[in-house]
C-alpha cells in the first residue's frame, strides 16, 4: 500500500524526469526549483518533488510551484516521515522519462543549457550511459572550489532511465545511493563529464552522511559495495568484469581504511580486520596491485609502533 500522495498534472512522456528529494530545505528549495525551470530546452521536461513530511514551510512551497506550473511539477508527498533512503525508493519508481536528472532540494543549477548539452551528449553518443559536469560547491554559503576530477556526483548527472524492479529492489538497502547507482550505469555503458560548470553543491553540514562518524561512513561504504558484488552473478560482459574490478577494489580500500581506523583502540580488531583485507585481496587475484603491497607493509609498520609504544 502506498503511503504517499501523489500531484501529477504533467507529460506521461517528458524526455527528462528531474528527481528532487526534499526535507526541510525551506531555505533552499525555491532556488532548486527556479533552477530546473530556468532550463531551455526543445523537449519536455518533468520535474517531480518526492516531499518527506517536512517540518517547516518545504510543503507548502512545492505546493504553490505546482499549482503555478502543473504541467512541469508532479509532486509525491508522503503521509509520515520515512527518511531519505525510502523517499527515494519512492520518487525513483515516479519517474517516467527517457532520461533522469537528479537535483536535491538544497542544491541548485546555474547553466541554463545544462540539461540541452547532456541530451545532446547522449544521443549523438549511445555507447555511453550518463553524462556529468563540474560543480561549485559552497560550505556555509562561501564558496569553496570546483570540483573537476572525472567523477560523477549527484547534482551534475543526467543518465538514461534504466530504473527498473532489480535495481530499487537492490539499491533500497544501502546507506550511499549515488556510490551505488553511478557504479551500476557504467555497468550498462560509459560514462563522462563534460566541461562546463552547471552545478552548485552545499555542504550545509546537516546531511545524514554529515551527521555519522568516519567509521560508520566506512561500515556504510563497505555494505553499499558488498551489495554491488552481489550483483555479478547478474552480468557477464567484459565491461561489467572490468567495473565489478573497481568495486572490488573500492571495498578493497575500505577494508584496508577500517583495519587503520582500529589501531588507535583496538589492536586485536585491528588485525582481524586485516585479515580480512588480505584474504580478500587473495581471493580477488588483486594482490598485484601496488598500492595494496605499500598498505599491507604501511599498516603492520603502524601496527608495531603502536605494540612497541605500549611495550614502553
Amino acid at each position: 500500500m502506498k503511503n504517499y500522495k501523489i500531484i501529477d498534472e504533467t507529460s506521461p512522456s517528458p524526455m527528462v524526469s528531474v528527481a528532487m528529494l526534499t526535507y526541510n530545505h525551506e531555505r533552499y528549495i525555491e532556488e532548486a526549483i527556479e533552477s530546473v525551470l530556468m532550463q531551455k530546452t526543445n523537449f519536455p521536461i518533468q520535474l517531480v518533488i518526492a516531499e518527506d513530511c517536512s517540518t517547516d514551510n518545504t510543503r507548502s512551497i512545492i505546493m504553490r510551484y505546482q499549482k503555478q506550473f502543473p504541467s512541469k511539477i508532479k509532486l509525491l508527498l508522503q503521509n509520515e516521515n520515512i527518511g531519505a533512503a525510502h523517499n527515494n525508493v519512492d520518487l525513483l519508481s515516479n519517474l517516467s522519462g527517457k532520461y533522469v536528472a537528479a537535483l536535491e532540494g538544497d542544491d541548485y543549477w546555474i547553466d541554463p543549457l545544462k540539461l540541452q548539452k547532456q541530451v545532446d551528449f547522449l544521443e549523438e553518443n549511445k555507447e555511453y550511459i550518463a553524462v556529468g559536469h563540474q560543480r561549485i560547491v559552497v560550505e556555509n554559503d562561501i564558496e569553496k572550489n570546483y570540483f573537476s576530477q572525472d567523477i560523477l556526483y549527484t547534482q551534475c548527472v543526467l543518465f538514461k532511465n534504466i530504473i527498473n524492479e532489480d535495481y530499487i529492489k537492490f539499491s533500497a538497502g544501502v546507506f550511499n545511493g549515488d556510490t551505488f547507482l553511478f557504479n551500476y550505469l557504467k555497468l550498462f555503458g560509459k560514462v563522462k563529464n563534460l566541461d562546463f560548470v552547471g552545478a552548485v553543491y552545499r555542504m550545509t553540514g546537516f546531511g545524514v552522511y554529515s551527521s555519522i562518524d568516519e567509521i560508520n561512513k566506512i561500515n556504510k561504504a563497505l555494505e553499499t559495495y558488498s551489495t554491488l558484488i552481489s550483483l555479478q552473478g547478474k552480468f557477464k560482459t567484459k565491461n561489467s568484469r572490468n567495473v565489478f574490478r573497481q568495486i572490488k577494489f573500492s571495498y578493497a580500500d575500505n577494508l584496508y581504511a577500517k583495519a587503520l581506523y582500529l589501531i588507535p583502540t583496538d589492536k586485536s580488531l585491528a588485525l582481524k580486520q586485516f585479515y580480512q583485507f588480505i584474504i580478500f585481496i587473495i581471493q580477488n587475484n588483486l594482490f598485484f596491485k601496488k598500492q595494496f603491497v605499500k598498505s599491507a607493509i604501511n599498516f603492520m609498520t603502524r601496527i608495531f609502533s603502536k605494540i612497541k609504544n605500549e611495550a614502553v
